[in-house]
């Protein structure tokens, strides 16, 4: 009994190590990126409540993607530093894999297959159009790994 006791703490901080690591991964990459966009403003920086948002895919308390929108990002020297006419950048943050887009907004939904399906408005020139026409794309996260559509 005794030598399952240890059994089971050893792997039990296997799999909380495993998760501290993850969320070490993104918070270090989430830190790097508010750094970046911290230091573009002049002065007074401010990150709103809407420029991060974390997901937890499964329920098991370990967040799955985090998304840093930059139009959450604000400095009263430069009022649109971080967002134009082609959108505000959007930074897609999973523990093994990282993009990002200037999208026009963006939404998470799920498949026919439950699968994790980020879709996002673009700037019409991204698919061909003029810039005024907002074009559509979605890319999904398979194991945490970002996957273009065939669009």
């Amino acid at each position: 009994m005794q030598a399952f006791r240890y059994f089971f703490i050893a792997i039990s901080m296997v799999f909380v190590s495993c998760a501290v690591a993850h969320a070490d991964t993104i918070d270090f990459k989430l830190d790097e990126l508010v750094a970046k966009g911290r230091s573009s403003c002049e002065g007074n920086f401010e990150l709103l409540d809407r420029a991060v948002q974390r997901f937890d895919f499964n329920s098991d308390g370990v967040f799955d993607l985090v998304v840093l929108d930059e139009s959450g990002f604000y400095c009263k020297e430069f009022v649109s530093n971080y967002c134009g006419s082609a959108g505000c950048l959007v930074h897609f943050i999973t523990p093994v894999d990282y993009t990002s887009w200037r999208a026009q907004g963006w939404k998470l939904e799920r498949n026919e297959a439950d699968q994790p399906i980020i879709s996002f408005g673009l700037h019409g020139s991204y698919c061909g159009q003029a810039g005024a026409r907002t074009c559509y794309d979605e890319i999904s996260i398979l194991e945490g790994r970002f996957l273009a559509s065939d669009k």
